[in-house]
């Protein structure tokens, strides 16, 4: 009998009767079959009960160590262990083969977890002192009693994930690289109730794994987990991911997977996996019914508003009764009617969560009247996503809607703000020539300013702390990959046929901000150059005037002030500055001559300041108000700015090198205050620095020429 009861009850009825050899006979005679059939557990339960009420029965000490050998015969220790427990003695074996299992348990390689100190492993145990040493994941070693470690220490079995991680780290590495399901499962034993997804992630990431390879695995074997008959993910992203008793069928893991799915697209690829699964294993019966039963139920539980709902799980039972051919629809699945009576259309459609689903609702619409379908793609067009825009567009090229697919191409490329996603698609295949049959009413230069006001206007935005900053760089910077792909091919494609002012024009979109930095500049510069020569070398040398210091922008009043100061020093100053020397040269010994002192003292004065002036005369270049530019704060124009702290509207001049007036706001451009707001343009945002004190927060409203 397997009721360990009977032994105990068989054991104290002969006993009592004084039959102790007979005890010691049949005990003997049991545990060593039980041994011999793989049962060895048994027969140390069997010994056990025997020397509960006879611990001197020594005739079964040989049934007991062999049983003990059939379960840890393997260890090291297992001499030593028999031989300290006293187990080949003849008294008092109950406590014997208690004091052996007590070595068991604490013997080397075992591992425990301590509240603080965390997992450690045996590394030495003395049976005659009682006690055990353990190094922990900190590296400290520590010694306890085998009393305390039965009362403090938490034991991890051998073969847990817990334990094996501590003993043999790189075997487990290798089954998580090697076998993740399984290894999966390994980790789920130690868990009975259950991970969640991020309680798995820290656990792996706690010293096992770093972040990349938890992410690599994850994601490449995630679908095989969510396949795994064994393994049960609960019921929605949070729940804990548990080891399953039994196992799930296939189509049992895909329904769940399907009823609990919230995405139109995830439903669709399933319904596709299925598709291809049905060839090698057909379903039950009751499978379709129950997907199709998800879909009628969310159907008629879908607002009343809520068209939209109700077309996506139209298309997705449409894609499931190709799966399941002998299924059909339930009569409510209508999508016709829903298309016409639909008040707009062109928003229902793209409202739909899949681009499948969007082709769906335009090829119905079409079968119910061309004509009006024409008109819905033309106004989708400019707010579709990329790769509907690329559908519509062909579908009407083929159908002969030349005019109206042109038309909403065209208001594509005029709006980039309106659909980002939309206008990049469509300048590319613009600048592509992918489409030559359409009449596009736009010249290439006016797509690409465009695209820099848009790339402007959303750093501003950034600049300014916009809560979708992070968003809003990535649109910029796909523009900008748009202007710099294949060397700039797109702006010399604008500019090549431009006029030299017009061409100058758009090339300055892109200078003096901040979502345009000097390493992007320079490498549009070279395509310029490459592309048109003669606007480079203008550009160049209005650069060189601008930038490398040796030309002085001057107003025509400041100019004659200077000429005019010149003119004076050298026909006025300086020869009365001569009659003075001479006067004082001819009063005798000049050694202790002061008057002559002096005057010598004054010509160095005077030629030192005419030499400044006819230097700064010789590198001045008149503002000459025909070119100066107004798109962003230059020298020559007024500003208006708003100080953000006061709400004011402040106004101010930048003019010459020689024109500052601080009390009128007038600045030169040389000043560092001016430098400030150099290049800046209406909607930009400057932080004026002012020494030892906090920066006043400026927005530009307006610039106009200062010079007529």
């Amino acid at each position: 009998p397997a009721e360990m009861r009977f032994y105990d009850s068989m054991a104290r009825a002969l006993l009592k009767n004084n039959a102790r050899d007979r005890v010691a006979e049949l005990f003997s005679l049991m545990a060593a079959t039980l041994t011999a059939k793989g049962r060895a557990a048994e027969a140390v339960e069997l010994v056990r009960i025997a020397w509960r009420y006879a611990p001197d029965l020594g005739e079964l000490s040989e049934s007991a160590v062999e049983a003990l050998r059939a379960l840890h015969g393997n260890r090291p220790n297992f001499k030593l262990f028999v031989s300290a427990s006293d187990l080949d003695q003849r008294a008092d074996l109950f406590r014997a083969l208690e004091r052996f299992e007590t070595f068991i348990y604490c013997d080397t390689g075992e591992v425990f977890e301590h509240q603080t100190l965390g997992i450690g492993v045996v590394e030495a145990i003395e049976p005659e002192r009682r006690r055990v040493a353990i190094r922990f994941s900190s590296k400290a070693v520590k010694e306890f009693t085998f009393e305390g470690v039965r009362d403090f220490l938490k034991k991890h079995e051998r073969g847990g994930f817990r334990a094996e991680r501590v003993r043999d780290p790189d075997g487990l590495k290798r089954r998580f690289l090697d076998e993740p399901v399984e290894f999966l499962h390994f980790v789920l034993k130690d868990y009975p109730l259950g991970l969640s997804q991020a309680d798995l992630k820290n656990l792996l990431l706690d010293g096992f794994v770093s972040r990349d390879e938890w992410e690599r695995w994850w994601s490449a074997n995630r679908r095989a987990f969510r396949r795994d008959p064994w393994v049960d993910w609960g019921g929605g992203t949070h729940d804990a991911i548990r080891l399953r008793s039994e196992p799930k069928t296939y189509y049992e893991e895909v329904a769940a997977e399907f009823c609990e799915s919230e995405s139109a697209s995830a439903r669709m690829s399933l319904i596709a996996e299925i598709a291809k699964h049905i060839a090698e294993e057909p379903p039950s019966a009751g499978f379709a019914r129950q997907l199709f039963g998800a879909l009628q139920t969310e159907f008629g539980n879908c607002a009343p508003g809520d068209q939209v709902g109700r077309l996506e799980r139209i298309f997705l039972g449409r894609q499931l009764a190709k799966a399941f051919i002998n299924l059909e629809l339930p009569r409510e699945f209508d999508e016709t009617a829903i298309l016409r009576q639909a008040d707009d259309p062109a928003q229902m459609i793209l409202a739909l969560s899949s681009h499948e689903f969007q082709c769906q609702a335009i090829q119905t619409l079409d079968m119910i009247d061309r004509t009006k379908t024409t008109k819905v793609c033309a106004r989708i067009f400019p707010d579709a996503p990329a790769r509907l825009a690329q559908w519509l567009v062909e579908r009407l090229i083929a159908q002969g809607e030349v005019g109206a697919v042109s038309a909403a191409f065209e208001t594509a490329l005029r709006s980039p703000a309106r659909n980002p996603d939309a206008f990049l698609w469509a300048a590319r295949q613009f600048f592509a020539d992918r489409y030559a049959a359409l009449s596009v009413e736009i010249a290439p230069h006016e797509i690409v300013g465009e695209m820099a006001d848009y790339i402007r206007e959303l750093q501003n935005q950034v600049d300014s702390g916009s809560p979708n900053a992070s968003t809003l760089r990535g649109v910029v910077a796909r523009f900008k990959n748009l202007l710099a792909d294949d060397q700039f091919e797109i702006l010399r494609r604008a500019i090549i046929p431009l006029a030299l002012p017009e061409a100058q024009a758009v090339c300055r979109l892109f200078e003096s901000h901040a979502a345009f930095p000097d390493t992007y500049l320079s490498s549009l510069r070279h395509a310029v150059q490459q592309a048109r020569p003669d606007l480079e070398e203008a550009t160049a040398a209005a650069a060189r005037d601008e930038l490398d210091g040796t030309t002085l922008f001057v107003t025509a009043e400041s100019l004659q002030r200077r000429q005019a100061e010149l003119h004076h020093l050298r026909t006025v100053e300086i020869p009365k500055n001569s009659r003075e020397i001479g006067e004082a040269a001819s009063h005798g010994d000049l050694s202790e001559n002061a008057e002559y002192e002096a005057a010598r003292h004054r010509q160095r004065m005077i030629f030192k300041r005419a030499e400044e002036l006819q230097h700064d005369v010789e590198r001045a270049r008149l503002i000459v108000p025909s070119w100066i530019r107004a798109d962003c704060v230059w020298v020559g124009t007024r500003f208006q700015a708003r100080n953000l702290d006061t709400g004011e509207v402040e106004t101010y001049t930048i003019l010459g090198a020689w024109d500052s007036k601080p009390d009128e706001n007038i600045l030169s451009y040389l000043t560092p205050a001016a430098a400030q707001f150099l290049r800046r343009r209406v909607g930009d945002k400057v932080a004026f620095q002012r020494s030892g004190a906090e920066p006043i927060r400026y927005e530009i409203l307006q610039i106009e020429k200062a010079l007529k």
